[in-house]
């Protein structure tokens, strides 16, 4: 029981140390997921909170939500909405509804788990421009995004590969 308790204690303290040093961007709500669904008939949803700091200027969600459906085994619809807040120079706060999203996830093909097949998923979304974009709150601008997510697991080890977004404008 002491070494377990021993081990959990250096992987918190670990994890601690690697979060506090580098940017994350893994899992959600942050910039990456995974190709698993929720099943047909199952709800996810998730609430959380984003910050980001760049010079004087910082931005992010105080409060968000996305829910996730499962359709069917392979297929979630999915939609994320933000209250979000911008300051600028260091000047005022401003805050209210951000960019809301909405898309899909299509697992189309399964991980062979004694094999090298990996779980692949289209993950396609659109980010509509609902939030003030001269308050700094939304993009002012339509978005899509069109990622690929792979994954595969090695015993205890998992690899999660992503691709890279288009927009437009």
């Amino acid at each position: 029981m002491k070494e377990c308790t021993s081990k959990i204690l250096a992987t918190a303290v670990l994890t601690a140390l690697a979060a506090w040093s580098t940017p994350a961007s893994a899992g959600f709500p942050f910039l990456t997921d995974d190709p698993g669904t929720q099943g047909i008939g199952k709800w996810e949803i998730d609430i959380f909170s984003q910050y980001a700091r760049a010079r004087a200027d910082s931005a992010g969600a105080f409060a968000a939500v996305q829910v996730n459906y499962g359709l069917t085994d392979n297929f979630d619809l999915q939609a994320q909405a933000p209250w979000a807040f911008a300051q600028a120079n260091g000047v005022g706060t401003n805050s209210g509804i951000g960019d809301a999203q909405a898309g899909f996830k299509f697992r189309f093909v399964d991980e062979d788990k004694d094999g090298w097949r990996p779980a692949v998923a289209f993950v396609p979304a659109v980010i509509a421009p609902t939030g003030s974009a001269p308050r700094g709150l939304g993009a002012g601008y339509t978005r899509a995004f069109l990622p690929v997510w792979l994954s595969k697991s090695f015993g205890e080890l998992r690899s999660e590969e992503h691709t890279s977004e288009l927009q437009s404008h």
